[in-house]
């Protein structure tokens, strides 16, 4: 959490008297926006759609991505593992590997969460024995 002490003097009409005025203000976290993203590493692009969109607590979650090469070509020989970690507890991940559907598309089933909050979605794509992973942060799961 970002903090920031503002010293602003300010003349009294009244009095005539110089006042300080402290200020606290606290930078606000970007919002939890749901529906798709993509990010981008090394040369590959990965897209991701969720379902439900934003993710339940009490639900399972479908996972997909589509991964594409720098030339934009899908990757359909990759090996894709996903890990969700709740952002503010200190819990174990859910873990996945990814289902091969084709046309770069990979797919895979996370959850329930059993909380609600914040969650960072890690998807490790392994291709050409190189790893890249790929942080997709501040997830809404209600």
């Amino acid at each position: 959490m970002n903090r920031f002490l503002v010293h602003h003097p300010i003349r009294s009409v009244i009095a005539g008297s110089t006042v300080t005025l402290l200020v606290a203000c606290t930078a606000a976290p970007a919002p939890l926006l749901p529906g798709p993203r993509d990010l981008v590493a090394d040369g590959i692009t990965v897209h991701l759609q969720v379902q439900p969109d934003p993710m339940l607590s009490t639900a399972n979650t479908a996972v997909e991505i589509t991964v594409k090469d720098a030339s934009g070509e899908m990757v359909s020989d990759g090996v894709i593992s996903f890990s969700l970690t709740a952002d503010a507890m200190a819990m174990g991940a859910i873990r996945a590997i990814g289902q091969a559907q084709g046309a770069g598309r990979y797919t895979a089933t996370l959850g329930p969460t059993g909380h609600a909050g914040s969650h960072t979605l890690t998807v490790n794509v392994q291709r050409q024995q190189k790893s890249t992973k790929f942080s997709f942060e501040r997830l809404p799961v209600r």
